[in-house]
């Protein structure tokens, strides 16, 4: 099944490193969700199935993605950050020329934008910015 292609993605404290080969830095275990409704197996059974499912290792050099901005409070207590920055890096080595937009909000947590804010209202602004840049620029994930 193929639908229309990507044109940008917009990821609010995104799980990128299900496969704990970042450092153990997680106040939640994410790995009894992933085994128990999306794996079926522990990560000892499947390592390479977990790893294939963290985006952190899904970079390849010349392979662009679409347009991405990501989102992310630097005292997120689900979504340990240092993972986010790990994945931003790898992303800009990888891939140097696809857009990517990465906005670490100050002492936000993880679901900051679910309640009204002037900070969840900026950050909806910015979001918007984001993707009327890409729709009106025609980007194909190159900068």
């Amino acid at each position: 099944m193929t639908g229309p292609p990507i044109k940008a993605c917009v990821a609010y404290y995104p799980v990128l490193d299900v496969s704990h080969s970042c450092p153990d830095d997680w106040s939640y275990d994410i790995t009894p969700f992933w085994r128990d409704r999306v794996c079926k197996q522990d990560i000892q059974e499947a390592p390479q199935f977990y790893r294939q499912s963290s985006p952190l290792f899904r970079l390849q050099e010349r392979t662009p993605v679409c347009p991405l901005m990501i989102l992310q409070g630097d005292t997120d207590c689900l979504v340990p950050v240092a993972h986010t920055r790990t994945f931003v890096r790898r992303m800009k080595e990888a891939l140097p020329d696809n857009l990517l937009v990465y906005l670490e909000l100050r002492r936000a947590r993880h679901g900051f934008d679910i309640l009204p804010s002037p900070r969840s209202t900026f950050t909806e602004a910015g979001v918007a910015r984001f993707l009327n840049h890409v729709y009106r620029s025609g980007h194909e994930g190159q900068r």
